[in-house]
């Protein structure tokens, strides 16, 4: 694990340098042992997001790296429903409906 400056008040970022842990599997056991056995494992967390895929901002960045987060989801012949939640911080150079367009064509 490395903890990354984010520069950012109240927030702080983890990056797992071990390929073979899941981040997404991880943050689920902390929270699924925090609920059956009451158990905490972290002292003053009050929200835990697992970051699975980054990229930089812009929409050629986001587009692929939504197909590459999305292909196991969403490539299959049933079809989904799903929404999408835009939050932008210390960011302006990129339009939330932009955003939200480019996301859903890739699904």
């Amino acid at each position: 694990f490395q903890l990354v400056n984010t520069s950012l008040n109240n927030i702080m970022f983890i990056a797992v340098k071990d390929d073979a842990i899941d981040i997404c599997e991880l943050v689920h056991n902390i929270l699924t042992t925090l609920r059956e056995n009451k158990q905490r494992k972290t002292r003053f967390t009050q929200r835990l997001l697992p970051v699975s895929h980054t990229c930089y901002a812009s929409i050629e960045d986001i587009t692929k790296t939504a197909k590459t987060m999305l292909k196991d989801t969403f490539y299959h012949t049933t079809p989904k429903t799903f929404g999408i939640i835009f939050k932008s911080r210390n960011n302006s150079s990129i339009s939330r409906d932009a955003i939200i367009k480019a996301v859903a064509s890739v699904a």
